[in-house]
Parts: structure tokens; C-alpha cells; sequence
């Protein structure tokens, strides 16, 4: 059946492209057909059996190609699988062939294009027909749909109009009602000049809004005939590209159709445009000529309110002139009034601020809070004063307002009279200045009067108050110097102690130290030894070194409470320095001692106490002592070897060594000295909190043991008198006691007077002439007279010496608590020490003699474990040769009895092509069999050399394991170096190991080399003989002149021949 292509109609003047067309395709059929013969080409074999392979550069790939590999896997004779010898024989038959017989079979293998002629159709007219349908429709579509456009934009057109004209109605109504305002003369009267300027604005805003309005309208028509316009273009080039595409016209036809249609739709805009702007013009017009009638209107009425309004100028300045206000201003006394309220208050400020000074008394108010409260004070007096000068200027400003009230006045009937235009300037003149200007003048004179005289009082009594409070201040503030000078000597008194103790503490610290670091030497030599016999021995240097920093604390403990029972007496010596210091400040005559005399029964306490913390320590120490015979036997060895111990470290570290730690830990502690004196101040501030409690409980008459020590101790100290006060010498007995004053606990006080003649301050002066007359309304609620301050300075006198008599006892009591806790805190800290310092016996000799017997013993364990693993993992690779020469035994045996199987094929084959398979696959099977041997031998040998060298990194691990202590780790240099030898014998152990198994492997590789070569030289014999018995049988079959003679019989004898 012959093929047919496919049917299309070819156009006309079209015929010579399928002509070439039809040549290009033969040309490229005959090009796949060569191609195709091409391809079962192949290069002739020399014959030769190739060497081995290099395996490496053919990993992956074997020694076959894949269709010699997919020939090898076949089975013979079957139909799929390609036989190299019937396709050489192809191809020596096709190399025989002519070009002609080539060329036939080339044509034969082109394929028949049959193209049968068709008459042409009538599509193209009915393709024609349709399309002027479609055109002709979408023609009408869009006349449609710009009428459409038109019908959609006339609404908005008539809206905007009936919108204006709605607006413009609203406008005339609402002008029409503005000029009724000025229709009548009585409604003229109320009028104003911007009343009139506000009237005409509102109707020039009016106009302003209609011409708006008429310019919106405008404009929103302008919008729609823009809207109009893109939506007509957006329709027309809708319209244009269905047109394009319905291909009814040409481009240039349809583009000439839309241009006609939009030249008429423009001339249609344009006209519409031209009647928007005729509309504008006409209503711009009409409006402004109502505006102009209006003006007119506007003028002939504000010429009647001029006249109305000369009369009426005239006559209200008289009326102003002669009114209650201008002559006494309500605003003066509203003012005064305020003034007056805000000084009551401002007074009553103050004075609570000055009764506030005798609540600032020390320690509970710091000099920090007098300051603040002076400086409140003197902000409060500045604002007192301010506030006055603030209230003045007001009422200057009020009497200033009025008498510019009076001149503006005037100034605005002048300029009133001027505006209107009803005078000239000279007559205004006549009329205003005579008499206006002489009844302003007399009135402002007696307004600036009576503002001199305010100001002088007002000035002259904030001086003198200023000066009373500063006086005041100045009284306190010296008398809180006494008690912050009083306040300083305590604290150095503190830091004295403080220093005392640091020093003590210090002293004991630096040797402390220095023992310290003889044990902490021994200890380190104990965490290091490499032998047991040298841990005992360092273990009973450290019980004595022990034994050493014990009795270090207790001697430091005896020394430093020496120090701390020696604080109140000073205290005392500084509090009735205090005392003195008050007395002689305020002239007071006694100095405030406190003596006791109803405490008897403190000796016995105190004792009873003394003994009861003497008895407890003695019972520690006795208890201590016991425990440290309790240790072993190995104390008695340390007790010989204390002194030589202390000796040998006096010999060497001490004098060596011993400055230098001193010198440090001295710099050391200069930094942590004020810390510690933060720390200490810290605590006395507690314990001064809690001393305040027991000082009140000492008031109610509950007294502990300390406050009765506290009295003793007092009796030593002071002289025998009963009276608790202290008269001065005879000169001061000669003056004069001017008062006597009673403090709450019932102690009475003189305070001497002094008399000074001739001598009248300047504050007594001004408070004498204000007691002659009386004060000023203004004047009454801010004076402050002087016998306040007196008694504010009374008060602050007894509130000194109340404070000074309860200062007395609770300072005392402080100082018996201190020095009590601080026994309390020095015997729990000896305590504390001693109970610290108990368990570390037991301690080095568990945590550090122990532990380090048990990592010396941890680590040889270690190492024979490690040795072990070594001889196993050897045991282990010499099993794995031996397996793995089994193995190769096994394959080769295998190898060999495959190849004797073969032998029976080969005696038994009939067939050249058959021989020549048998000799492709002998010699493939040989090649596979060596690749095996290799790879095998290779894998083995890389994994042996792996697992060596494992093994060889195990020990360098294992030693880099074993740190030194220098580098973090716990073992000595003596451990390290033994663990090198023992781990130098079993790498030489690894080397032996390994020589063996390769000299074994050697030999294993040289005998299959051997192998190897004898069968390449049988492969070469057998393929020279087959070559030779195909070309004999190639000349029997084909008998040629240019090829040897051969029969069958020499073709039979040399098969034989071959096969044996």
C-alpha cells in the first residue's frame, strides 16, 4: 500500500515554494538513510589480545565495551543478541557493494509523497460576507453607544444647573434680610462702624459666594464634557480594534472611518464648550451688577449714621467722665482684696516654716534639709515679696487701664468725629483737648500718689524680715555646726577603732596568710606525688601546719578584744566636749553631766557575763583539742615535725618571702579598707537603731546589764559629785542671769545676759515706728513682729538641750551595745573559724591523700586496660589475614575449576564462530578473576593500614589523655614518662605485626602475577591460531588470486591442530 501525505490546498503563486520544499525533504530522507548505513560501520580488530587493563583509569567500566559486556551475557544462538561474526561478515558484504547498488537502495529507502490537485473553493467570498456583517454590526454598536453616552451625561448637565440656581435664590433672600437691619434710623443708633464694615462683609462674602458657585458650575460642566470626551475615545478605540480584528476594511480604511466619526464628535465638543463659556461670561455679568447696586444702597445709609453719631460722641465722653468707676475703680479694690487673702495665706505659710525649724534638730535632720528649709524660707519671703510687687503693678495696671480709658476716650471721640468726617481736624481739636485733657490729668496725679507710698512700704518691710530670717538662720545653723563637729569627732572616734581593728585584723591576715601558704604548698605537693610512701609523709606536714593557723586565732582573737573594750571611753570625753560647746553657744551657764548613782548590782552582771563567755570558749577549745588527739597516730609524727616544718619555712619562705606577701596583701587591703570601714559603719548604724529602743527602755526604767556596766564604768571616770551639772569659773559667775529655763526631764538652766549700751539695731527702729502708728490695710497680714522671732529662738534653745540630755544617754548606750556586739560578733567569728577549721584534717586527708592514692591506682589500670585492647585488636588482624588468604584460595581454586569446565566445550565445538566466543570468554573470565584478586587485595590492605594506625593514634591519644598538671590535668611527669616507655613497646609490637602481614601479602600478589602472564601468553598463542584458521576458511569459501591456497583438509588440520 503505498503511503499518502497529507491533503492541503496549495494557493496559487504558491506552487514553487512546495516544489522546494519537496527537494529539501528528499535531501534530508537520503541524508537519514546514510546516516543510518553509517552507523553499523566499525573498525576492523587487529587481532591482537589486549593486555591487562589499568584498573584504576577504568573503574567503573570493566574491560568490555557494553556490547562486547551484553554479548558475554547472552545466551548462544538466540535471535536478540547480536554475534560479532556474522556482523563482520556483513560488513566485509556491504564494503563490497557498488555506489550504484548503494544509490538504488538509498532512492528505495525514500518514502512517496503523493499532493493530488484540488479546484479552489468559494470560502474566501463567504469569509468576505461575513465579515461585512460583523462589520456593519459593530458599525451600529457604537453609533449606539455614543448616544448612549450623550443620554448618560445630560442628568448631570441639568443637576448642576438647578443646583446654581437654587444657591442664588438662598442668596438674594439672605441679602434682602442684611439690609433690613439698616432700613430704620433707631436701628441705626445701635450701629457701629464694623458693624457697617461687617455688614458689607457679609454681603461682599455673598457675592463672593455666588461667583463661587457660578465657577463650580462652570467647572463641573467643563468636567463632563472632559468625562464625555474619554469616554467617547475609550469607546472609539474599543471600537477601532474590533474593527482591526474583524479585518472586514484594511487598517488604513478603519482608521480613516474612526478619524471621520471623531472629527464629528469634536465639532460637537467644541460647540458645547463655546455655550459653557457664553453661560459664565453672562452670569459674571448679571452678578456684578447687582453688587454695584447694593454698594450704592450700603453708602447712602452709613452717611445717615455719621450724623446720628456726632451728637451722640460728645455726650457719652461727659457721662464717661463723671462715672463712680473712673474716679474709684472697682478693679482697684477687687485687687486689693485679692491681695489681701492671698497675703493671709501666704503668712500662715510662713509662719508654720518658721515653727518648722525647731523639728529640724539633729541626728534625724541632716544639715542638707536646714539648708533646703532656709532656702524654702527665703524662696517663700521672695515670693510673699513678689507676690506684693505683683499685686501693686496690677493695680497700677488698673489705675494706668483707667486713665488710658480716659485718653483713649478722648482719642476716640476725636478719631470718631475725624472717621465720620462730621469736622475738621482743628475743630475736633477745639472741642476735645480744653477740658478733657485737664480732668485725666488730676486724676492720674492722685492715682501715682497713693502707688509711691505702697511701694516704700512694701520695700522697707521685705528688708527687714529678710534680715530677721537670715539672723534666725544664722542662730541654728552655727549651733548645728557644734553638733556636726561633735558628729565628726565620733566618727573618727569609729574610724580610730576601725583602724585599730583593721590594723590587728591586717597583721593577723599577712601571717595568716603566709601559713596558709606553706599548707597550701604541702597541699600541692600532696596532689602531685607519683608514690604512697611520699603522701603520708606530706599528709602529717600539713596536720601540723594545721595545728599552727588554730592557735594563730586564738591569739587573735584576745588581741583585737582588747581594742574594742577601750571604745566608750572616748565616747565619753567627746560627749561632754559637746556639751560645753552647747553651753557656751547659747550662754548657758551649767554643763550637762550624766552621773548614776542608783547602780550597784552591774559588777556581779558584768562579771557573770565575762565569765560566761570565757567558760564557753574554754569548753570549744578543750572539745577542739580532743578532736585533734582523735586523729591517728600519724599526729604524734606531725607534732615532730611542726618545728622542723616552721623551722625550714621560717629559714626559706619567711625570710625570702615574708616581706613580699606582707608588702602585698598590705596594698591588697588598702582598697578593702574603706570597704570594710563602709561595712562596719554600716553595722553601727543597726546597732545605733537598736540602741535608740533600749535607750527609751533605760527612760521607763528597764535597764539591762550593759546600761548598768555602762554607769560603773562612768563612776571610774568622772569625779565623785552627785550634781549633774558643772558651774563656770568666776569671771562668768559675775554676769548677770537674765532667764532661767526648765527642760521636759526637769533639769534648770541660767543663761547669763549680756548687756550692750549704746547699741540699737535698725530693726528695733522700724518695729518702734510702726508700733506708733498703725499699719496700712495692705500692710496688716505681712508683718511679722519681733517678739515672734524672740521666741522661736527660746524654743530652739530648750529643744537643744532636750536633745543633748536624751543624745547623752543613748550615746553612751550605743557605745556598750557596740562594744558588746562586737564581742558577740568576735567570738562567733572565733567560733566560726575554729568550726571551719575542725573538719579540714579529716578533709585533706579524704579529699586530697585519698583521692590522689586512688588516681594513681586509677591510672596503671588504665594503661594495662589500654595494653590490652592493643594485644587484642593485633590477635584480631593476624585472624583476619588468614581468613582472608582462605578466601583467595577458595576463589582461585573456584577460577580454576570453571576453566576446566570450559574444556569440554572447547573439544567439542564444531564451529570457527563458536571457538571464537570460547576464547573471548576464557579470556574474559581471566580478566574478571584478576580484577577480583586485586580489588580484595587493595580493600584489604587499605583497611589494614587504617586499623594500624588506629591503633597507633589510640596511644598517641592515650598519652595526650595523660595531662600534666601544669596543663590542667592530674598526672606527675614521673607517671607520664613510665606510660611512654610501656606504650614505645607496644607500638614496636604494632610494627612487627604489620611487616608480617605484608611480606605474606607480597608473596600472595607476586604467584598471581605469575598466573596472570602464563595465561596472556596462551591467550596470544590461541588467538594467532584462530586468526589464522578463519583466514583459511575465508580462502576455502571465497577462493580468490590474491589469497593462499587452502583446502579443507588443511583448514581441518589446523583446527586440530589449535584444539590440542
Amino acid at each position: 500500500m503505498v503511503l499518502v501525505g497529507a491533503v492541503r490546498v496549495v494557493p496559487s503563486g504558491k506552487v514553487y515554494r512546495q516544489i522546494f520544499d519537496d527537494e529539501v525533504n528528499l535531501v534530508r530522507s537520503l541524508e537519514e538513510v546514510r546516516n543510518k548505513a553509517e552507523q553499523h560501520k566499525f573498525p576492523m580488530n587487529s587481532g591482537r589480545i589486549p593486555v591487562i587493563r589499568d584498573l584504576e583509569m577504568c573503574a567503573g567500566k570493566g574491560l568490555l565495551s557494553h556490547r562486547q559486556q551484553k554479548w558475554v551475557e547472552g545466551m548462544p544462538n538466540d535471535d536478540f543478541t547480536e554475534n560479532p561474526v556474522l556482523y563482520r561478515e556483513i560488513t566485509f558484504r556491504k564494503a563490497q557493494e557498488s555506489e550504484d547498488v548503494i544509490a538504488a537502495r538509498e532512492v528505495r529507502g525514500l518514502s512517496d509523497f503523493i499532493i493530488p490537485e484540488k479546484t479552489n473553493s468559494n470560502i474566501i467570498e463567504r469569509l468576505s460576507e461575513r465579515r461585512r456583517g460583523r462589520h456593519n454590526e459593530a458599525v451600529a454598536v457604537l453609533q449606539q453607544g455614543l448616544a448612549c453616552i450623550g443620554r448618560e451625561m445630560e442628568p448631570f448637565i441639568l443637576e448642576s444647573g438647578k443646583l446654581l440656581l437654587t444657591k442664588l435664590s438662598e442668596s438674594d433672600r439672605a441679602i434682602e434680610l442684611l439690609f433690613k437691619k439698616i432700613e430704620s434710623d433707631t436701628d441705626l443708633e445701635a450701629f457701629s462702624i464694623t458693624s457697617f464694615g461687617e455688614l458689607w462683609d457679609a454681603i461682599s462674602q455673598e457675592s463672593l459666594y455666588r461667583r463661587q458657585w457660578i465657577k463650580e458650575m462652570d467647572e463641573t460642566l467643563i468636567k463632563l464634557e472632559v468625562a464625555r470626551a474619554e469616554k467617547i475615545k475609550d469607546l472609539l478605540r474599543k471600537y477601532t480594534k474590533i474593527l482591526e480584528d474583524i479585518s472586514y476594511l484594511s487598517l488604513s480604511d478603519v482608521h480613516r472611518f474612526i478619524h471621520t466619526e471623531a472629527m464629528m464628535i469634536n465639532q460637537a465638543l467644541l460647540a458645547n464648550q463655546r455655550a459653557i463659556a457664553k453661560l459664565f461670561v453672562n452670569l459674571m455679568e448679571a452678578d456684578l451688577k447687582r453688587e454695584l447696586s447694593q454698594w450704592l444702597k450700603w453708602q447712602e445709609r452709613l452717611k445717615d449714621w455719621k450724623i446720628i453719631q456726632k451728637d451722640y460722641v460728645v455726650r457719652s465722653f461727659r457721662e464717661f467722665m463723671a462715672r463712680k468707676e473712673v474716679k474709684e475703680p472697682t478693679a482697684v479694690k477687687r485687687d486689693l482684696e485679692n491681695m489681701i487673702k492671698d497675703q493671709i495665706s501666704l503668712s500662715r505659710k510662713r509662719m508654720e516654716l518658721l515653727q518648722v525649724l525647731c523639728d529640724l534638730l539633729p541626728p534625724t535632720h541632716s544639715k542638707a534639709e536646714i539648708n533646703e528649709w532656709y532656702e524654702s524660707l527665703v524662696a517663700l519671703n521672695k515670693y510673699i515679696d513678689t507676690h506684693n510687687v505683683q499685686h501693686m503693678m496690677i493695680i497700677r495696671i488698673q489705675y494706668e487701664r483707667v486713665c488710658q480709658e480716659c485718653l483713649d476716650n478722648v482719642q476716640l471721640c476725636k478719631n470718631k468725629l475725624l472717621s465720620l468726617k462730621v469736622c475738621t481736624e482743628k475743630e475736633a481739636e477745639t472741642v476735645v483737648n480744653p477740658d478733657f485733657f485737664k480732668m485725666v490729668g488730676r486724676l492720674q496725679s492722685q492715682f501715682e500718689q497713693e502707688l509711691e507710698q505702697m511701694d516704700r512700704d512694701f520695700e522697707d518691710l521685705a528688708k527687714h524680715i529678710e534680715q530677721d530670717c537670715k539672723d534666725l538662720y544664722k542662730y541654728f545653723q552655727q549651733a548645728i555646726v557644734l553638733w556636726d563637729e561633735h558628729q565628726l569627732k565620733l566618727s573618727q572616734q569609729e574610724n580610730e577603732l576601725q583602724v585599730k581593728l583593721n590594723e590587728c585584723r591586717r597583721k593577723h591576715e599577712n601571717l595568716n596568710q603566709i601559713r596558709e601558704a606553706n599548707l597550701d604548698i604541702i597541699l600541692d605537693k600532696l596532689r602531685t606525688q607519683s608514690s604512697e610512701g611520699k603522701l603520708k609523709n606530706l599528709l602529717g606536714k600539713a596536720f601540723a601546719s594545721l595545728d599552727v593557723i588554730r592557735a594563730g586565732y586564738e591569739a587573735f582573737h584576745q588581741d583585737i578584744v582588747k581594742i574594742v573594750a577601750s571604745y566608750p571611753e572616748a565616747i565619753l570625753k567627746e560627749l561632754i566636749s559637746y556639751s560645753s560647746s552647747i553651753g557656751q553657744y547659747f550662754s548657758v551657764k551649767e554643763v550637762y553631766k550624766q552621773v548614776g548613782s542608783a547602780f550597784e548590782e552591774q559588777d556581779s552582771e558584768v562579771e557573770n557575763m565575762a565569765e560566761m563567755t570565757g567558760d564557753s570558749l574554754l569548753q570549744e577549745t578543750e572539745e577542739t583539742e580532743h578532736q585533734a588527739e582523735s586523729f591517728p597516730q600519724g599526729s604524734t609524727e606531725s607534732e615532730q615535725q611542726v618545728e622542723s616544718l616552721t623551722n625550714k619555712t621560717e629559714e626559706t619562705n619567711t625570710v625570702e618571702n615574708e616581706e613580699s606577701i606582707v608588702q602585698e596583701t598590705e596594698e591588697a587591703e588598702k582598697p578593702g579598707d574603706g570597704e570594710s570601714t563602709a561595712q562596719e559603719s554600716e553595722e553601727t548604724e543597726h546597732l545605733e537603731d537598736s540602741a535608740e529602743s533600749e535607750a527609751n527602755r533605760f527612760e521607763d526604767g528597764d535597764s539591762p546589764a550593759q546600761e548598768y556596766e555602762e554607769m560603773d564604768y562612768l563612776k571610774d571616770i568622772l569625779p565623785e559629785s552627785e550634781v549633774p551639772f558643772h558651774d563656770y569659773g568666776e569671771a562668768e559667775r559675775c554676769e548677770v542671769i537674765a532667764e532661767v529655763f526648765t527642760t521636759s526631764s526637769g533639769n534648770t538652766y541660767s543663761v547669763l545676759g549680756r548687756e550692750e549700751t549704746g547699741k540699737t539695731k535698725t530693726s528695733e527702729i522700724y518695729y518702734a515706728e510702726f508700733a506708733e502708728k498703725t499699719l496700712p490695710v495692705y500692710l496688716e497680714n505681712v508683718f511679722v513682729p519681733d517678739s515672734f522671732f524672740t521666741e522661736l529662738k527660746k524654743r530652739i534653745r530648750l529643744c537643744f538641750f532636750e536633745h543633748l540630755e536624751k543624745w547623752f544617754a543613748q550615746s553612751l548606750s550605743n557605745s556598750w551595745i557596740i562594744v558588746t556586739a562586737k564581742k558577740e560578733e568576735l567570738n562567733s567569728e572565733l567560733q566560726l573559724h575554729l568550726h571551719m577549721h575542725q573538719p579540714r584534717r579529716e578533709r585533706i586527708e579524704k579529699d586530697i591523700h585519698n583521692v590522689r592514692a586512688a588516681e594513681l591506682l586509677l591510672h596503671q589500670e588504665r594503661l594495662e586496660c589500654h595494653c590490652a585492647g592493643v594485644v587484642e585488636a593485633l590477635n584480631k588482624e593476624k585472624n583476619e589475614f588468614m581468613k582472608l588468604r582462605e578466601d583467595q584460595n577458595d576463589i582461585s581454586k573456584n577460577f580454576r575449576r570453571r576453566i576446566q569446565d570450559m574444556e569440554a566445550i572447547f573439544l567439542s565445538s564444531t564451529k570457527a564462530e563458536k571457538l571464537v566466543a570460547l576464547s573471548n570468554s576464557l579470556h574474559s573470565e581471566l580478566l574478571n578473576h584478576v580484577e577480583v584478586i586485586q580489588i580484595s587485595l587493595r580493600s584489604y590492605r587499605n583497611y589494614l593500614e587504617e586499623a594500624l594506625g588506629k591503633l597507633r593514634d589510640s596511644n598517641v591519644d592515650f598519652l595526650k589523655a595523660c595531662r600534666l598538671f601544669s596543663e590542667g590535668g592530674n598526672f606527675s611527669p614521673e607517671e607520664v614518662e613510665f606510660f611512654c616507655k610501656r606504650l614505645e613497646k607496644e607500638t614496636g609490637r604494632i610494627d612487627f605485626i604489620e611487616g608480617l602481614i605484608m611480606i605474606d601479602m607480597e608473596k600472595m600478589e607476586s604467584n598471581y602475577l605469575e598466573q596472570v602472564a602464563n595465561s596472556n601468553l596462551q591467550a596470544q598463542t590461541l588467538n594467532s591460531s584462530l586468526e589464522k584458521f578463519l583466514k583459511k576458511i575465508d580462502a576455502c569459501a571465497h577462493p580468490t588470486v590474491d589469497k593462499e591456497v587452502s583446502s579443507k583438509d588443511t583448514a581441518r588440520s589446523c583446527m586440530m591442530c589449535m584444539i590440542v
